[in-house]
């Protein structure tokens, strides 16, 4: 039996709505301004990621353009997530060396 991929779509935003209240009230309970709770909190990317995986493997047999089109805009998602990740990390840094020629060293390319 089929389910409707709206009523999955339901579920899988009110379950992530539970998570954000959660969030939320876990942040009152610390005694935080309310007005900035409700500003500040969204999901995480992880909880983002876990319900684009869920919808996408709801719709990957079902034969409809509707879902092709999600498909194709989950996926776009889950690449900008990740894109955004990547940029937001920083290069490590190793220094070696001694007086004035240190030889810094990041993934693996040296330069004096």
């Amino acid at each position: 039996m089929s389910k409707n991929p709206l009523h999955v779509l339901r579920i899988g935003l009110a379950k992530l709505n539970d998570s954000v209240k959660a969030r939320k009230d876990d942040l009152s309970a610390r005694h935080v301004d309310n007005d900035a709770v409700d500003s500040e909190v969204k999901p995480t990317r992880k909880e983002a990621l876990t319900a684009v995986f869920n919808l996408q493997k709801y719709i990957a047999d079902m034969n409809e353009p509707y879902a092709r089109r999600l498909e194709g805009l989950l996926a776009s998602f889950g690449r900008q997530t990740r894109l955004e990740e990547v940029h937001a990390m920083e290069t490590p840094y190793i220094t070696e060396g001694h007086g004035d020629n240190p030889i810094t060293t990041s993934f693996g390319i040296h330069t004096l």
